[in-house]
């Protein structure tokens, strides 16, 4: 019973000792000792984490000892658990063992989307120090203003800190690089990359003010379309990385803090499509890859508006990589199809998306963990792709345009050769129809002069005989009446053909009364000689002839009962003007029963040149042949209504219907 009470003490002390014990060995990882020989400690591989399914754990259920099998050690230099749906606590001990009175310490989560995020520093004496962060806090989101989330750490010299840090990212994506900075190193780490910063979003701002620009100046929708591609990106960029949207955009709206990544995907999604298939011309190129991409981007669309929704739970993250993947990759195909159709500018495209492509490829492999690092090139390389892409769109742009102008200049330039090719051949045919007039004039004159040589002459030759034999006979001049009235048979033959010599010219009454009274003045003369009886049909639509066209009609008419006199034997014709059904064509028929023609002996005479070259001037057809059961010749001529009175456009209209000639009688 001694022995037992002598016991009691020391085994109370050794229950205590074990106590003591098994409470410091409840964190068995060394501490992140700070000395003023480093100034970053990157503290991945040095953390424990907790992995939160329910999101509901509170900082005493973690720190309680039942919790701490559930801790893991970290083994990634940065934490990354892709895309989770659970919460994280991450624990870790530092000792600042730098006893510069100026030093001072930060604590950086390198990931600037993060919904909550909560620090607990606990000192050696159990006091706890919280710092709260995160998109749902709005303006008070960032500690210090940053990108990224970063804390001071009121760390004493010596004192040993036990940090326990609950991020909650649910249903996006789980990188944390997590690093401690001293203070001054931080700075001069924040710095350059502010103006990094400054540079990437002055670049997107001059790009997107210069395409706003040109197309105002110029209204070319692919400049536009450019801008709100850009414009698009912009606000989506604004949503991660440097985060200027919840910073200084919208840093009240806390929906739009968690949203505003997948709302403005959505606008880069359509803008992107909207923008190559404009600048690519893919509707008519490449049609079937046109509506394929439209379905992949209809698709992204309604993944987005299910995520925004909360329907189903998707990673957003997951949706911007299975969406952006086939739609990068589609318009790198439709640029290599249409750079093989002729479309140089498109070379410009390809290497765009390329750009982009790699940097987006670089960046999720990073994020997923297959490249690790977090170097500056691995860690903006989607940015670094984006500012690439960007500027070989705008080359490629400004390209198609210029080759665009060049195209459509040398457009204008053919249609100015073709116009002046056009007006030198209308020149050259009112030359030749000038030439040809002239030609006319002349034929003209000569046919009056063998006119008159040939009947005026050989008639007043006459007349000059019978006189001279009366004035030189030695008797007195004595006439019996046959001679007299032989004598005035002449001179009236004579008469009648410098009156039809003069009508061949412009005769007074065509100008004073019409051609329908001139035709009826001329066929009532030629009625009273008693050779041949003419008969006149008028439609009436003589008089709605241009003025040139009335003379040519009149001497085709003239020329055709000239021949009929000479040469047909005929009793009677028949000149018939008639219209036709649309009142756009007049038709003239001229009738004989004479004797008509044999066509193998058929010259080519002055009247029928003349009467051919009239009516071609008028832009009329000609069709002569012979009556097949009465005899005679019928002369059938069809003239436009609207002949011009320049007859700039002559027509070939000389068709023969059997036997195609008439000599001229």
């Amino acid at each position: 019973m001694l022995f037992r009470t002598n016991r009691m003490p020391f085994r109370f002390l050794f229950l205590v000792f074990f106590a003591g014990i098994c409470g410091t060995s409840l964190y068995a990882r060394p501490p992140i000792l700070l000395s003023p020989s480093a100034s970053k400690y990157v503290i991945g591989q040095q953390v424990d984490y907790l992995t939160d399914t329910l999101g509901k754990l509170t900082i005493d259920e973690v720190r309680n000892p039942a919790r701490e099998r559930f801790f893991k050690p970290g083994l990634q230099t940065v934490p990354n658990m892709v895309f989770s749906n659970s919460s994280y606590w991450f624990r870790f001990q530092v000792s600042n063992r730098d006893f510069r009175p100026d030093s001072r310490y930060l604590f950086e989560i390198g990931f600037g989307n993060i919904k909550e995020i909560n620090l607990y520093l606990v000192d050696s004496k159990g006091k706890t120090t919280v710092f709260r962060a995160g998109d749902q806090l709005g303006r008070a989101s960032r500690p210090i203003s940053f990108n990224t989330y970063v804390f001071q750490l009121p760390l004493q010299p010596g004192e040993l800190y036990t940090a326990y840090l609950h991020i909650n990212n649910r249903k996006l994506h789980s990188y944390f690089p997590l690093i401690i900075w001293e203070e001054k190193r931080f700075q001069d780490y924040a710095q350059p990359a502010s103006l990094l910063w400054g540079f990437y979003w002055g670049t997107l701002c001059l790009m997107f003010l210069y395409h706003v620009v040109i197309w105002l100046f110029t209204h070319i929708r692919s400049y536009l379309y450019l801008a709100l591609y850009l414009l698009s990106y912009m606000f989506y960029e604004a949503c991660r990385g440097s985060n200027l949207g919840p910073r200084y955009l919208w840093p009240d709206s806390v929906w739009l803090a968690e949203h505003g990544l997948g709302l403005f995907s959505a606008g880069v999604f359509l803008t992107f499509i909207i923008f190559y298939a404009q600048a690519l011309n893919l509707r008519k190129a490449t049609p079937r890859l046109y509506y394929a991409l439209w379905i992949l981007c209809g698709i992204s669309i309604v993944l987005v508006v299910v995520n925004l929704l909360e329907l189903f739970p998707l990673s957003l993250q997951l949706i911007a990589l299975v969406s952006s993947c086939p739609l990068v990759v589609g318009m790198f195909v439709a640029g290599l199809l249409t750079w093989r159709q002729g479309q140089t500018a498109s070379r410009f495209y390809v290497i765009a998306s390329m750009c982009y492509a790699l940097g987006f490829t670089f960046f999720v492999l990073n994020r997923v963990g297959i490249i690790p690092g977090t170097g500056f090139l691995i860690h903006y390389s989607q940015n670094i792709g984006s500012l690439f892409e960007f500027t070989f769109m705008s080359v490629g742009l400004a390209a198609y345009i210029r080759n665009e102008r060049w195209a459509r200049r040398l457009t204008e330039r053919q249609r100015e050769i073709e116009a002046l090719a056009a007006y030198e051949q209308q020149l050259r045919k009112k030359i030749e129809m000038e030439e040809a007039l002239i030609a006319g004039q002349i034929q003209e004159r000569r046919r009056v002069a063998d006119e008159l040589h040939d009947q005026l002459g050989s008639v007043l030759f006459s007349i000059r005989t019978r006189l001279s034999e009366l004035s030189n006979s030695e008797k007195p001049p004595t006439i019996d009446r046959p001679a007299l009235h032989s004598l005035l048979q002449s001179i009236q033959d004579a008469y009648d053909g410098i009156r039809l010599i003069a009508h061949n010219f412009w005769p007074d009454e065509l100008e004073e009364r019409g051609l329908g009274s001139s035709l009826q003045q001329l066929t009532s003369s030629l009625n009273r000689a008693g050779k041949t009886s003419f008969v006149l049909q008028l439609s009436g639509l003589e008089e709605q002839l241009h003025r040139l066209a009335k003379f040519h009609i009149y001497c085709v008419c003239l020329e055709l009962v000239t021949n009929i006199l000479k040469h047909a034997q005929a009793s009677e014709a028949t000149i018939r003007f008639t219209a036709d059904d649309a009142r756009q064509f007049l038709k003239l028929s001229v009738r004989d029963d004479g004797t008509g023609f044999e066509p193998e002996q058929f010259p080519q005479g002055k009247g029928i040149r003349s009467i051919h070259e009239r009516v071609e001037q008028m832009n009329g057809t000609l069709a002569i042949s012979n009556l097949p059961d009465e005899g005679g010749t019928w002369v059938q001529i069809k003239i436009p209504m609207a002949t011009s009175p320049e007859f700039p456009t002559p027509a070939l209209g000389y068709q023969l219907t059997g036997p195609v000639v008439v000599p001229a009688r």
